[in-house]
């Protein structure tokens, strides 16, 4: 997996590539805490280059919802393609996270994309 963080304001996005597994966890929940201690208003989760996810994958984005929840913090996922999309409807996971598309992540928590 690969990932890379910008910032926007109040916003910062983390963009995630590749697979979302367990071996990916530790890591990807130990980069999330470190974004989480300068207190984003929104972090959100683009998507549309993740080509696979597991249920680690799942329990940890539900992870770290809740570890932005508790610092007051907003957590989005964007631009979910198909087959990743139809994961998140199977688990129900898009009950508790915001998903959207990309426009509407644009026009919602970014002005210039």
């Amino acid at each position: 997996m690969k990932t890379s963080i910008e910032s926007h304001g109040e916003t910062v996005i983390i963009d995630i590539q590749g697979s979302f597994d367990i071996s990916e966890v530790s890591t990807f929940e130990t980069r999330f805490r470190t974004i989480l201690s300068d207190h984003p208003g929104n972090i959100a989760l683009h998507l549309r280059g993740l080509n696979y996810i597991d249920s680690s994958g799942i329990g940890s984005i539900i992870r770290c919802m809740n570890y932005a929840i508790r610092d007051g913090s907003k957590l989005v996922c964007y631009g979910l393609n198909d087959p990743v999309k139809s994961v998140f409807e199977i688990t129900h996971l898009n009950r508790f996270v915001e998903v959207l598309t990309e426009d509407d992540f644009c026009s919602k928590y970014i002005s210039a994309c």
